[in-house]
């Protein structure tokens, strides 16, 4: 028989800035794709969250969203935080959420070189180098200076607009493969500048979206998920 009582820390609250979890259990970030064809909030997405915050959790966190659908999305049927005309039905995400007392977060992603070239709005992915993947698209370019103050500038609308709507916490996703990864990793960064070379170099982008984040975020947390491992 399972013994709460044996787990005090992880079922203890937990405050972190100036938001206070009931517990220390996260609902990890899970793909959903129960949106319309343009990213909207369904009834489904929301019985989804509905289901994810009445296990118990002290947190939900919506799994890999793009901050940008020109370049960076990767899968079909995302959640699309981008557009301020959406944010109607992003509000019903926290409301439900909270009515478990449990709050709400999103992890949010570029995919990078790993972009899906079927849902592409720009003529090339982009990523640190130039290196196609088996899945993705095979038109890939090296990003300018300018490419990562927009990513930076989308990351940044994004997150006010989920601290408007209600949304308590925001990931930076910089794990399996994505643009951040990319800019991490010596295997997918060959850059001969200051964004690439030794590790100092190679974080300095990814750090640069973390600032970014943590000034739009106000008093929100913000996690940055990163691999322990590239498994290559």
């Amino acid at each position: 028989m399972f013994e709460p009582a044996r787990y005090q820390h992880a079922f203890s609250p937990i405050t972190i800035r100036n938001l206070t979890l009931k517990n220390r259990l996260q609902f990890s970030p899970i793909v959903n794709p129960m949106t319309t064809y343009d990213g909207c909030v369904t009834d489904d997405y929301v019985d989804f969250m509905d289901m994810q915050a009445g296990t118990g959790v002290g947190l939900v966190t919506i799994g890999a969203t793009s901050v940008d659908h020109d370049t960076g999305e990767d899968f079909a049927g995302e959640l699309d935080v981008t557009d301020d005309r959406k944010m109607i039905g992003l509000a019903r995400l926290p409301e439900v959420v909270h009515s478990h007392g449990a709050k709400l977060s999103v992890e949010l992603v570029h995919a990078g070189r790993g972009a899906n070239p079927a849902l592409l709005r720009q003529p090339d992915a982009i990523a640190p180098s130039v290196f196609p993947t088996s899945w993705g698209s095979r038109h890939i370019r090296e990003m300018t200076q300018r490419d990562m103050d927009t990513v930076i500038e989308h990351y940044q609308d994004v997150v006010r607009r989920l601290a408007r709507v209600g949304f308590d916490m925001v990931m930076i996703h910089a794990a399996h493969g994505n643009l951040l990864a990319q800019f991490l990793s010596p295997l997918t960064n060959t850059r001969h500048d200051w964004y690439g070379g030794n590790f100092e170099n190679r974080c300095r982008f990814p750090l640069a979206v973390l600032k970014a984040v943590r000034e739009a975020a106000g008093d929100m947390p913000v996690e940055m998920r990163i691999s322990g491992t590239e498994t290559v």
